[in-house]
C-alpha cells in the first residue's frame, strides 16, 4: 500500500474541476425501506435496480453473501433518502453500460469512470470518487515504474474498463489480453498466463496484500475520468435526484465517512469533504 499512499499527493491537482461534469442477467438482492417512492422514473415502480460487479473491492464486492463496498453504500444511502427499495444485479463490467442503455437496469455502480466516449451513450452523475489505477505484477518481473517497461509484455485488463481505453490511448505496445473480471485476470497472472494486470489501484493493493508474490510497480492518476454513477440519457429526473442527494451526502459528511471506511489508505480529497 506504500506506493499508493505516496502517489495520493498527486490527486490534489485539478480535482476541483471534476465536479463540473454533469452528470441482463445475474443474481439480485433486494433491500426495502419503510416506504417506496413512486415519483422517480424507474424500471419497476418504487424500486431502484442497480447493476454492479462482485470482484471490485473496495468499490463493489460480496461480503458475508451480501453486496458491499463504497459504491454499494452510496447507492443504499441514495435509495434510503429517496424511500426507494434497492435491487442489486450482478453483471459483467463490459455489459454494465449496455444494460443501462437497453433499460435492463436503472443505473450502474461499479467505479465506472466518466469518459467522453461513454458520455456519448449514457449520462453520468457528478463525481463521488477519483481514484488511481495501477499495474499489478509478480515480484521480480521486468516491469518498472516507467510505463515503457510494459512494451512487449502480456498485459491483462478487463474489457471495456478505463484501463482498456488508457492502454490503447497511451500505446503501451503491450500484448493486451482482455478478461471478463478481475479474479480471472489475477488468476492468469498468478499462473503465468499474463505478465501484468492493469486495474484499479486500491483493488490491486488488496490482491498484493493477500498474495505475497505480487507487487505494484506502476500507479497512475487519470484525473480526467472520475468515477460516476451511470444513468440512461432519457432518465434525467433520476440522475438529477441522485446528484442532489450526492451533494447532500458531501455537505453532511456522509460521503467522507464512507470513503474513510472503504479506502482507509487514501486521503479524502477536499472536494468530497463537508465544508465547515
Amino acid at each position: 500500500m506504500t506506493i499508493i499512499k505516496k502517489a495520493t499527493a498527486a490527486m490534489a491537482v485539478s480535482l476541483a474541476a471534476a465536479l463540473a461534469l454533469s452528470g441482463c442477467s445475474g443474481s439480485a438482492s433486494l433491500d426495502e425501506p419503510t416506504a417506496a417512492n413512486d415519483s422517480l422514473k424507474t424500471i419497476s415502480e418504487g424500486v431502484l435496480r442497480v447493476g454492479t460487479v462482485t470482484d471490485n473491492k473496495p468499490y463493489s464486492y460480496i461480503k458475508d453473501e451480501k453486496n458491499a463496498g463504497l459504491d454499494i453504500d452510496v447507492m443504499k444511502e441514495f435509495a434510503e433518502r429517496q424511500n426507494l427499495k434497492i435491487e442489486f444485479v450482478q453483471i459483467e463490467f463490459s455489459s454494465l453500460i449496455p444494460s443501462v442503455v437497453s433499460g435492463q437496469i436503472d443505473v450502474a455502480a461499479a467505479s465506472v469512470s466518466n469518459t467522453e466516449k461513454r458520455r456519448e451513450i449514457v449520462d453520468f452523475s457528478d463525481p463521488y470518487m477519483i481514484g488511481p489505477i495501477a499495474v499489478l505484477t509478480t515480484k521480480g518481473s521486468s516491469v518498472t515504474e516507467d510505463t515503457s517497461s510494459l512494451e512487449g509484455i502480456r498485459l491483462g485488463l478487463i474489457q471495456g474498463t478505463i484501463q482498456d481505453g488508457y492502454a490503447e490511448q497511451h500505446n503501451f505496445k503491450s500484448d493486451i489480453v482482455r478478461f471478463p473480471d478481475n479474479n480471472t485476470g489475477v488468476a492468469a497472472l498468478k499462473t503465468g498466463g499474463i505478465d501484468a494486470f492493469f486495474m484499479d489501484a486500491p483493488l490491486a493493493a488488496n490482491y498484493a496484500e493477500a498474495e505475497s508474490s505480487f507487487e505494484i510497480p506502476i500507479v497512475i492518476f487519470d484525473e480526467q475520468a472520475p468515477y460516476g454513477i451511470v444513468f440512461n440519457k432519457k432518465n434525467t429526473q433520476l440522475r438529477d435526484a441522485f446528484n442532489e442527494a450526492l451533494h447532500a451526502m458531501i455537505a453532511d459528511g456522509t460521503l467522507e465517512k464512507l470513503q474513510e471506511i472503504h479506502l482507509p489508505a487514501l486521503p479524502v480529497n477536499d472536494i468530497f469533504k463537508a465544508k465547515p
